[in-house]
C-alpha cells in the first residue's frame, strides 16, 4: 500500500531509476522533516530522563559560557568562577558558580587566593600622602597623623582612622608633591590597543596573557616622574620588550623617543630610543638570578625624570638603576609591550601605575632592621639616631649629641629600627586583602557581609574595611601561591555539591 505524498515513496515507485530534480528536493525536505521530529522528541524527554536520574558523587560538573567575574583559585591550581556570597567561620567560604544551583559553602584550608573584577577604590577628601610598610609585610597608602607615645596614628581611605604600635613599622615614605594613581588593573581590554589580527594578546581574568608574537599598550598619561608596577608570569624560555614613555601605542616606533626595556630571564637591558639619534644601550645588562628558580616575579620600575634615572626592583629587591648621560628622552606618555617569542606563555597583572615625586631609596639601599632609626632628607643627607615623636608638622630626633627639630617637609623617608613581627598566629581564617589604589593587610577575618568586613589584625586591632576596595584576598599565606605563579593558563574547575 503506497503511502500518500513523496515521503513513502521509492525512486522506483515514482517510475525512474533516478530521481528527478523535484523527487530529489522532496527526499531532501522529507529527511530534514525527520530530523526536526527526531530532535523535538528528544529535547521533550531529557526533563523526564533528568528526573529521574540519581545523583553521582564526585563527578566534575561542565563550565558554562557565562562572562568570568570573580575568580578562585585552590592551591592545587583549580579555580571557579563566579561570585563570593559572603564568608565567616561558621558558615564557611559561601561561593555561587554559574553552574551551581545553590551556593558552594567551601573551608578555606585548601583555597589560595579569590580575586574580584569590579574593586573600586574608595573615594576621599585628600589622596594618601605616605607609604607605610610594617615588619609583618603589611604595605599602606594614607596620611601620617602623628607618632607619639609608642603609636602611630594614621588615616587610610580603605579603612579609616588606624592606629599601631610604633615597633611594627618598617618604613615611611613620604610623597612631598602629593600622589594620585594613573592606572590599575586590568579588569578589562577597554582603553588597551591591540595589534590588529595579532593572535598574542588576549584578556582574562584579570590579565593579559600571550603565547605568541603580539603587541599592546595604552596610552597611561605620564607625564613626570612615575612609578609602574606589574606582575609578570611565565612558562618557557620567554622574550618580552616593553616600551616606557610611548608616543605610539600600537606599535614599536624607533623614529620617537622613549626608552625600552627586553627581558629574557634572566636578563634585563635598558635602551635609549631618540628620534633622529637611533637606540643605544644605557649600561650592561642585569642579571636576575632568581627568575631561573620561579616564574612569577613583580616588577617595580621607578622613573626619576628630573635626575634622569630609571631604577628595577624584582619582588622589592634591586636589580639595577640606570641613568641617561643625556638627559631624558622621553617624549611620550604610553606604555607598549610586546611578546617576541612562540610558544611560551607569559602573564602580566596587577598593574599600578602612578605619579611619583622621585624621592625614593630602595629597601636593599639600607641596613636590614638596623639597630637605630633612620632619616631621609630631601637634600639627600640622612640621620640616624632615635625618632622620638611626630607631630605640628616637625619630627623630634635624638642623636648623640643633641636633639633635633626636623620640618616634615625636608623628609623623604624614615626607616625604623629594633622592630617586632606582630604577625598573627597561623590560624585558618587569617587572609591578606589586597586594596585597590595599592597596599595589603593581613587580619583574622570575623565576617565578611556586603556592606563591611570585619576582622582583627595584630598591628592595627580591630578592624572594618568596605569589601568593594578590595582586589584580592590570600589565605594560606604560607602555602598559598601568588596569582601567576605555576601555570599561567589555569583550568577551570568545579565541584559537584549535595543538594
Amino acid at each position: 500500500m503506497e503511502r500518500g505524498g513523496a515521503c513513502g515513496r521509492t525512486y522506483s515507485q515514482l517510475g525512474s531509476s533516478q530521481p528527478s530534480l523535484r523527487s530529489r528536493r522532496e527526499g531532501d525536505d522529507c529527511t530534514a522533516s525527520r530530523l526536526i521530529g527526531i530532535i523535538l522528541l528528544m529535547l521533550a524527554l531529557i526533563p523526564a530522563f533528568a528526573a529521574s536520574q540519581p545523583a553521582i558523587p564526585n563527578r566534575q560538573l561542565q563550565t558554562t559560557n557565562a562572562p568570568p567575574s570573580d575568580l578562585l583559585q585552590f592551591l592545587d591550581g583549580g579555580s571557579l568562577h563566579g561570585e563570593l556570597r559572603g564568608m565567616d567561620p561558621q558558615r564557611g567560604v559561601q561561593w555561587q558558580h554559574p553552574a551551581a544551583k545553590r551556593t558552594i559553602r567551601l573551608k578555606p584550608d585548601n583555597i589560595a587566593w579569590i580575586n574580584f573584577e569590579t574593586a573600586e577604590r574608595v573615594a576621599s577628601g585628600t589622596g594618601p600622602t605616605c607609604w607605610f610598610e610594617f615588619s609583618n609585610g603589611d604595605a599602606i597608602f594614607g596620611q601620617l597623623k602623628a607618632i607619639e607615645n609608642d603609636k602611630l596614628k594614621l588615616e587610610t581611605w580603605f579603612g579609616g582612622n588606624l592606629e599601631a604600635p610604633r615597633q611594627a613599622l618598617h618604613s615611611i615614605t613620604f610623597f612631598s608633591k602629593g600622589f594620585s594613581i594613573l592606572y590599575e588593573g586590568p579588569s578589562g581590554v577597554d582603553g588597551w590597543k591591540l595589534e590588529r589580527g595579532a593572535k598574542g594578546w588576549q584578556y582574562r581574568d584579570g590579565a593579559f596573557i600571550a603565547n605568541s608574537v603580539g603587541i599592546m599598550g595604552r596610552d597611561l598619561k605620564l607625564s613626570g616622574s612615575a612609578g609602574i608596577e606589574f606582575d609578570v608570569a611565565w612558562t618557557g624560555q620567554i622574550s618580552l620588550s616593553f616600551i616606557l614613555y610611548a608616543e605610539s601605542i600600537d606599535r614599536f616606533d624607533y623614529s620617537t623617543s622613549c626608552y625600552m626595556f627586553h627581558l629574557s630571564p634572566p636578563y634585563m637591558n635598558l635602551q635609549r630610543v631618540q628620534s633622529g639619534a637611533g637606540v643605544m644601550s644605557l649600561g650592561p645588562q642585569a642579571y636576575l638570578p632568581e627568575m631561573l628558580k620561579k616564574s612569577k616575579v613583580r616588577l617595580e620600575i621607578r622613573v626619576n625624570k628630573e635626575e634622569a634615572t630609571i631604577t628595577v626592583l624584582a619582588d622589592g629587591i634591586l636589580v639595577n638603576r640606570w641613568k641617561d648621560p643625556a638627559g631624558f628622552v622621553g617624549k611620550g606618555s604610553g606604555i607598549v609591550f610586546s611578546s617576541q617569542s612562540e610558544g611560551p606563555t607569559i602573564k602580566l597583572s596587577n598593574f599600578k601605575v602612578a605619579e611619583w615625586d622621585g624621592a625614593f631609596e630602595p629597601r636593599s639601599m639600607t641596613n636590614a632592621v638596623p639597630k637605630d632609626d633612620l632619616v631621609y632628607l630631601a637634600n639627600r643627607d640622612k640621620v640616624s639616631g632615635t625618632l622620638q615623636n611626630i607631630r605640628d608638622g616637625k619630627l623630634t630626633f635624638a642623636i648623640p649629641q643633641t636633639t633635633l627639630e626636623i620640618p616634615m617637609q625636608r623628609v623623604t623617608q624614615i626607616f625604623f629600627g629594633q622592630q617586632t613581627s606582630n604577625s598573627l598566629a597561623r590560624v585558618p581564617w587569617e587572609i591578606r586583602a589586597n586594596v585597590a589604589g595599592g597596599g595589603s593587610v593581613a587580619f583574622q577575618l570575623e565576617e565578611w557581609a556586603d556592606a563591611q568586613v570585619l576582622g582583627k589584625s595584630a598591628i592595627f586591632g580591630q578592624m572594618a574595611l568596605n569589601p568593594k576596595s578590595i582586589r584580592q584576598i590570600r589565605f594560606n599565606p604560607q602555602l598559598a601561591r601568588a596569582p601567576g605563579e605555576g601555570s599561567a593558563l589555569p583550568n577551570e574547575e568545579t565541584w559537584e555539591i549535595d543538594e
